[in-house]
């Protein structure tokens, strides 16, 4: 289902605060995380060496890569640890009837 350009994903309570959660939405690799209790949506590949960054999880509010432990902040995309330069890209987000809504 779309709505001014977001998409329907997934119920708010199937996204963990411990480990992300990755989907494929129109072709598009969508990584979502929880921190504080809000839900945020970044791209789902490391910006290091492309390791799905579903295989990661979340460590104090940030977003750990399994593969070389790159740290990312979710909120915003930023890289907090490398060895990943490159932020992540954030897509806007939001939250309705208990449902996430991802704009792609």
């Amino acid at each position: 289902m779309l709505r001014g350009g977001f998409v329907k994903v997934v119920e708010e309570s199937e996204v963990s605060s411990k480990t992300p959660t990755a989907l494929l939405l129109n072709g598009v690799e969508v990584l979502l995380c929880k921190v504080g209790g809000r839900i945020f949506a970044t791209s789902a590949r490391c910006t290091h060496r492309g390791c799905s960054l579903g295989e990661g999880w979340l460590d104090n509010g940030f977003l750990v890569c399994g593969c070389h432990l790159s740290r990312f902040d979710p909120k915003n995309g930023e890289v907090v640890e490398g060895p990943a330069e490159e932020s992540l890209h954030v897509f806007e987000s939001y939250i309705d009837e208990g449902y996430v809504w991802v704009k792609l």
